[in-house]
C-alpha cells in the first residue's frame, strides 16, 4: 500500500472492507478511521503540486549512512499554506467522527486558521517532535500535548504524502544503487507502522510467499507513506538481528498475518 493507493478512495474503502468482513467486531472502532483515511486522500488529490519551488539535495554519502532525505526539513511558505488547508478542511471531518475531541479539534484549527497560531509552528513542532516544544505550543492552543499530536498529526500527513508522492521517483532513480538499511524511512525518517512481505518474482500469488518463509521484508512510512525494503531478520527500531531475541506470533489458522517481536527494545510491528 503505497503513495498511489492511498490517492485512491476506491481502494481505501475496498481495504477497510476486507478488514471489517474478517473481523467484524472491529468495524465500530475501523469505521471512524475509514472516513478520516477518504477524506485524507481526497484532500491530498487536491493538493496543488509541491515540486515548483521545492528543491531537495541529496548527498550519497550521507544518505547511504542513514541521513533520510528530508533531514534539514523546514517548511516553506508553499508547505505552510498547504498544512492550512489541509487543517482547515480536515476539521470539520475529525470534530464529526471523534465527538469526544470535537471541542479540541475546532479550537485548535480556529487558531491556526486565525493565524494567532502560525502553521510553519505547527509542522516545525511536529517534525522536531520535543516534548517541551509540544508542551509549549499545546500551552498556546490551550490543548494538552497528547491531544494537539493526534490532532496535528493527520493534516500534516497529508502534507508528507504529498511531498512524499513527488520525491519518492526522483529519490529510487538517483538513490537506487545506494542501499537503504535503516528501519526509519530514507524519506521522512519517521519509523513505520506496518510491514508487510513481498514476493520477489513475478507471481505474487505464489504460493510458496508466506508458507515457505519467503519474499522481501517492507516497511511502510507512518507519516509520509512511502515503502522501503530492508533485510529480514532484523528490527527495525533498534537494529537488533540475535534471533534469540526476535520472535514472531500468527494464528494457526491464519498463515497471512503475524506480529514480528523484539525483546530487546520491547517493541512490535505487524506483519
Amino acid at each position: 500500500m503505497g503513495n498511489k493507493d492511498l490517492a485512491n478512495t476506491a481502494f481505501i474503502k475496498r481495504s477497510f472492507k476486507r478488514s471489517m468482513t474478517r473481523n467484524s467486531v472491529l468495524s465500530e472502532i475501523l469505521t471512524p478511521f475509514e472516513t478520516l483515511a477518504v477524506k485524507r486522500a481526497e484532500i491530498c488529490a487536491s493538493l496543488t503540486d509541491i515540486r515548483p519551488g521545492f528543491h531537495i539535495t541529496v548527498d550519497a554519502e550521507t544518505f547511504t549512512r542513514g541521513t533520510p532525505v528530508l533531514h534539514d526539513f523546514v517548511p516553506t511558505e508553499a508547505i505552510s499554506e498547504m498544512f492550512l488547508t489541509s487543517i482547515k478542511q480536515l476539521a470539520p471531518v475529525m470534530a464529526d467522527i471523534f465527538p469526544p475531541l470535537a471541542e479540541f479539534v475546532k479550537k485548535v484549527s480556529g487558531k491556526i486558521a486565525s493565524g494567532e497560531v502560525p502553521p510553519h509552528l505547527c509542522v516545525e513542532t511536529m517534525v522536531n517532535d520535543e516534548p517541551k516544544a509540544m508542551k509549549i505550543l499545546g500551552d498556546r492552543t490551550g490543548v494538552s500535548p497528547e491531544i494537539l499530536y493526534f490532532i496535528l498529526y493527520h493534516p500534516l500527513k497529508i502534507v508528507f504524502e504529498n511531498i512524499s508522492r513527488h520525491l519518492e521517483g526522483a529519490a529510487e532513480d538517483g538513490l537506487q544503487e545506494f542501499r537503504w538499511v535503516k528501519g526509519y524511512c530514507p524519506i521522512c525518517g519517521f519509523f513505520p507502522d506496518i510491514s508487510f512481505l513481498r514476493v520477489p518474482g513475478p507471481d505474487p500469488e505464489s504460493a510458496q510467499f508466506l508458507d515457505a518463509q519467503g519474499g522481501e521484508f517492507w516497511l511502510h512510512c507512518s507519516q509520509c507513506s512511502h515503502e522501503w525494503r530492508i533485510k529480514r531478520g532484523v528490527c527495525p527500531y533498534c537494529e537488533n538481528e540475535d534471533h534469540d531475541t526476535l520472535q514472531y506470533f500468527a494464528e494457526k489458522q491464519n498463515n497471512k498475518e503475524r506480529v514480528y517481536t523484539c525483546n530487546k527494545c520491547k517493541t512490535y510491528i505487524v506483519c
